[in-house]
């Protein structure tokens, strides 16, 4: 992983400087992708590898008593947690990408802007890293801890190819390095997740676990927006921002419930949640 952020230091500033950024803007535009931009991207990673740690002995436990239909059905629902934790934080985080930034650095508000469309490209790397963190625990549970290896090896080359490539295009100049992390994450998700196909015969339910939380984060991405600029004429960015996010948490804990794409006994298997079940029935009742 220290890998990527390694490529990028290597390549990008190189490459902004080829294309006739002077090396003050070069070294400015590189800050606003790995200082402003990045750091947010590690916060999900909380949540996503809470789901991950717990796979490996879970998933280990069933493999070796041949548990076979008991382990499929934890790594369907395992897979399905962090698709679930990991939509709305990409979505949230894309969406609102200018203003969080804003919330966060009202000291640096230029900077601040630039850095937006950066973290736009990258908060969708959440979906990509969640289930990068989810199918290695669960790799490494059947006992094939080099897979994920060397699945993340071949996007990282990857990875080196989009950012060479798109970081000399002056239209996109920095943005082009998030594009190429954005790549390698999703190179090595799917890899991953046609190795976990491969070495545990287990086919999730696509439309239980991709496309109804798609669906549910989708709307909430529409409504934080849509309230957020309606706040905005009347409240500063920083409430504004916070109102939204809160709104948004509603809409797709409500979405997610409506089109019954968790029960209540499986979000109460969710880090925190209890309290979030507890929340999820009153909204229901209302």
């Amino acid at each position: 992983l220290p890998i990527m952020n390694t490529i990028d230091m290597m390549v990008v500033e190189k490459r902004l400087l080829a294309i006739g950024y002077d090396a003050l803007t070069a070294n400015s535009l590189y800050g606003e992708l790995t200082g402003f931009a990045q750091p947010l991207i590690n916060f999900p990673q909380v949540l996503t590898q809470a789901v991950s740690i717990s796979m490996v002995p879970l998933v280990a436990s069933a493999f070796m008593r041949k548990e076979i239909r008991f382990m499929q059905d934890s790594i369907s629902l395992g897979i399905r947690y962090t698709i679930i934790i990991a939509l709305p934080c990409a979505f949230g985080m894309s969406a609102l990408a200018r203003p969080i930034l804003l919330l966060l650095y009202p000291a640096q508000k230029a900077a601040a802007i630039e850095a937006a469309p950066c973290l736009s490209i990258l908060a969708i790397r959440v979906i990509f890293l969640g289930l990068t963190h989810a199918l290695t625990g669960i790799l490494q549970g059947v006992g094939k801890q080099i897979i994920p290896v060397r699945n993340l090896a071949i996007g990282a080359v990857c990875k080196v190819a989009v950012t060479y490539i798109f970081t000399g295009i002056p239209s996109l100049n920095v943005k082009g390095a998030a594009m190429g992390t954005l790549t390698a994450y999703a190179v090595s998700a799917i890899l991953d997740f046609i190795s976990m196909m491969k070495y545990t015969g287990t086919r999730p339910d696509i439309r239980l676990t991709f496309v109804r939380p798609f669906i549910s984060a989708a709307i909430m991405s529409v409504c934080v927006m849509i309230s957020y600029k309606a706040l905005i004429h009347v409240l500063p960015n920083s409430l504004s921002t916070m109102l939204s996010i809160m709104i948004g948490a509603v809409v797709y804990l409500f979405c997610i419930l409506r089109i019954q794409a968790l029960t209540m006994e499986e979000l109460e298997g969710l880090p925190k949640g209890k309290q979030i079940a507890k929340l999820a029935r009153k909204i229901k009742k209302l």
